[in-house]
């Protein structure tokens, strides 16, 4: 493929939708001002109606007018279409773990590199069972560069000076053409228009109005146009609404105090402020004809520029001499184009009907190559958004159950005796003796692994009046393992008695610099006001306070990458299980089955990506799912059924729930294509042997290995085996064991 030419094609792809976005901003802007025209210029009588429909000069004046409106209008226009995106932030696949790529399976790393092998590496799940994180994908952070929020902030600004002066400029025109107005009258639209551009200006930085919606299927561009526009259009009216009574607070705000000093005496000034109020409103609520024309026309004019942005577009092949790979390669580098965010979005579009419909042969074109360098780009590109989002929705509930394990509590056994602690009113204490023996018993009971070290304080009176309850031991191991996981140390030791009661516990919390957690969180000692005076202890609502950091960002993170993957996922899904189910006519030299990502990966993929959703959804909208309301739960008991596990996830049930589905249908597709009992083995870890540079004789769980593992089991039963038989890929999970029985029980 020639680079030069891919590069002009892209530029002329978004150069020329920007070109149609300002045509039909145009377009939006001139309809709405002769609706307006034909509003205001109406004549209640039947000579009038007669004239301004065939009279030449009337219809000359209101298409100069509302050509008027689409030039004022157009500045505004052109810097909100500038700061248009299809997501918050575009999907890096090409680089290294550390630079927030997701390629675990090399698609796209160099020839001869060591990630180009990575296939042969890893094992048949990405994830480990629960919600661990995976060291073979990274949680992708969907934030921008810092030179790209600088960007963003001075295009806002520029936006916001821009819808000023547009609104301005809008209101006089078509003040002008409705009817004879004075020059205070064209001061007084001015001022209104203005603040009419500064509200919808800051309504669309506020809110998610930059990003674009993308259609659910096809359609003609004018069909689409039809159907949008005047339904934004009609919100036009509440912007005009707002516009007024701000304008006449303003109004009243700056130069009531004038008025009132020329009234005398009570009456005279209950009277000056009710006429000034009056006369203010009602100029204002004047104008909400034509800001409501204005407002319409940006409205539309925006839905009408999402609808040509979101277009799909056809990468099609520069030529066919130089082989399938050179073929596909403008729609696989379109895949990777981070810094085009609107290419890389079209061409997951297209990728996902190419894979699902043939795309007129281009498909074929992807499975061509023996080697399947065109197919691996190709899958792994498919799967990149859902991995992507799985990693995100994972990070998020295993940092929720590493907090309920802490704040809530649970049972631990040490020896015979068991120490079990009942959450809210338990007293985890610190820095004692006491804590620092069931610290030391605890980490004896997890698997060898131990607290960080703390000074113990002198025994006092209170420590040495009687043995420790099951309670305060339980509660100590509590905290040492919550110190151990998430870095958040147990205090120092406590100051004698004489001082103790005067200094709070927090103030003496310094953060662990040795902790095995996987960052490094600070207690937040501005929350802590209420820490108790007396004894060294925290309670379970302290302690929710300093865990409450960890959850929120692994939320805010998870909420974000669904944002902003979540509509490539779902291409991505249904693009990958298309190309995994295709049959042998479609698929003459066997690399779904051979090259990876196989399609055994892409049914374990799919199948964690489903598993994760599903929980997403239920830890955001409570037990009963986010649909639980609308299935006839009772009224009474809807906020206690309806009580989110987690409640930072709320924001991301109704879309994990979206996504849930869509990976669910990928996943009956798949099942539909090679059976309940081969999509069992696949999710097992029933891989082919590999070919090519990506695998040898034990790289993908081909024969030899499958020897090899089942060999390694010998003697193991019960628990251990199934855990040996989980990490040598020879069985599945089982939380992903049971969410795949569940989906086969309705398939």
């Amino acid at each position: 493929m020639d680079h030069a030419w891919y590069a002009r094609d892209v530029a002329d792809l978004l150069r020329w939708r920007r070109v149609a976005t300002a045509v039909w901003g145009s377009a939006m802007s001139i309809l709405a001002a002769l609706a307006y025209l034909a509003f205001a210029r109406f004549r209640p009588t039947p000579w009038g109606v007669v004239a301004a429909t065939l009279s030449p000069t009337e219809w000359t004046k209101r298409v100069a007018h509302a050509l008027a409106l689409a030039l004022a209008q157009l500045p505004a226009h052109i810097t909100a279409v500038a700061l248009m995106r299809p997501s918050l932030a575009p999907l890096r696949i090409v680089g290294g773990d550390d630079d927030g790529a997701v390629d675990p399976y090399g698609g796209f790393a160099e020839p001869g590199s060591a990630g180009r092998f990575a296939a042969s590496r890893v094992p048949p799940h990405l994830f480990p069972a629960g919600f661990g994180p995976s060291r073979w994908c990274a949680t992708p952070s969907p934030t921008n560069t810092a030179a790209a929020e600088a960007k963003d902030a001075i295009a806002h600004l520029t936006a916001f000076a821009a819808h000023v002066l547009s609104g301005a400029a809008s209101c006089v025109a078509l003040r002008r053409g409705a009817v004879t107005s004075s020059s205070e009258g064209l001061v007084h639209a001015a001022r209104f228009g203005a603040v009419l551009g500064a509200l919808v200006a800051a309504h669309f930085a506020g809110t998610g109005a930059r990003n674009c919606a993308f259609p659910a299927a096809a359609r003609p561009r004018w069909m689409r146009v039809k159907r949008c526009a005047p339904a934004a259009a009609w919100r036009g009216i509440w912007f005009s609404l707002a516009a007024a009574g701000a304008h006449a607070g303003l109004r009243v705000a700056l130069t009531l105090r004038g008025e009132m000093a020329t009234a005398d005496g009570v009456v005279s000034l209950v009277r000056v402020v009710f006429d000034f109020w009056f006369r203010e409103v009602s100029d204002a609520f004047r104008m909400v004809p034509c800001g409501f024309a204005c407002a319409g026309g940006w409205l539309a004019a925006r839905a009408a520029a999402n609808v040509v942005l979101t277009e799909r577009y056809k990468f099609l092949p520069q030529s066919l001499a130089d082989g399938p790979v050179s073929a596909s390669a403008p729609l696989l580098a379109s895949l990777v184009a981070s810094e085009t965010p609107f290419a890389q979005h079209a061409a997951y579009q297209d990728l996902c009907a190419v894979c699902e419909d043939g795309g007129g042969g281009r498909r074929a074109l992807l499975l061509a190559d023996k080697r399947g360098d065109a197919y691996a780009p190709a899958m792994a590109a498919a799967l990149a958004p859902v991995i992507a989002v799985t990693c995100a929705m994972r990070a998020a509930l295993d940092a929720a159950e590493r907090a309920d394990r802490g704040i809530v509590g649970g049972a631990w056994k040490s020896g015979s005796n068991k120490l079990a602690t009942t959450g809210g009113g338990v007293k985890l204490r610190v820095a004692s003796s006491r804590a620092t023996g069931a610290a030391d018993a605890m980490g004896a009971v997890d698997g060898g692994r131990s607290a960080p070290p703390t000074a113990t304080a002198p025994p006092t009176a209170t420590n040495d009046a009687g043995g420790a309850s099951a309670g305060d031991l339980a509660g100590a191991a509590a905290w040492s393992m919550i110190a151990d996981e998430w870095g958040v140390s147990p205090s120092a030791p406590p100051p004698p008695a004489a001082s103790r009661a005067s200094r709070a516990l927090d103030d003496a919390t310094p953060a662990t610099q040795g902790a095995s957690g996987p960052k490094m969180y600070a207690p937040d000692r501005a929350s802590h006001s209420s820490a108790p005076t007396s004894g060294a202890t925290l309670t379970a609502r302290q302690l929710r306070h300093q865990m409450e950091r960890p959850v929120v960002a692994a939320a805010e993170e998870c909420v974000a990458a669904i944002a902003a993957y979540g509509r490539l996922a779902s291409w991505g899904a249904r693009a990958a299980a298309a190309l995994a189910g295709v049959d042998a006519r479609g698929d003459p030299n066997g690399v779904v089955g051979a090259r990876a990502p196989t399609a055994a990966q892409t049914v374990r993929v799919l199948l964690a990506a489903t598993h994760a959703a599903r929980e997403c959804e239920r830890a955001g909208a409570g037990a009963f799912g986010a649909g639980a309301l609308g299935r006839g739960a009772s009224s009474s008991s809807s906020s206690r059924r309806m009580s989110p596990r987690v409640p930072h996830l709320a924001p991301a049930a109704g879309p994990a729930a979206a996504l849930a589905d869509a990976f669910q249908t990928a996943l009956f597709g798949l099942v539909s294509r090679y059976g309940g009992d081969e999509v069992r083995a696949m999710a097992a870890g029933g891989d082919p042997a590999a070919v090519g540079e990506f695998g040898d004789a034990s790289g993908l769980n081909g024969e030899t290995r499958g020897v090899d593992a089942v060999g390694g089991l010998a003697g193991l039963t019960g628990a251990a085996r199934r855990e040996a038989e989980i990490a040598r890929g020879l069985r599945a999970p089982v939380e992903l064991e049971r969410t795949l029985e569940a989906l086969l029980k309705w398939e």
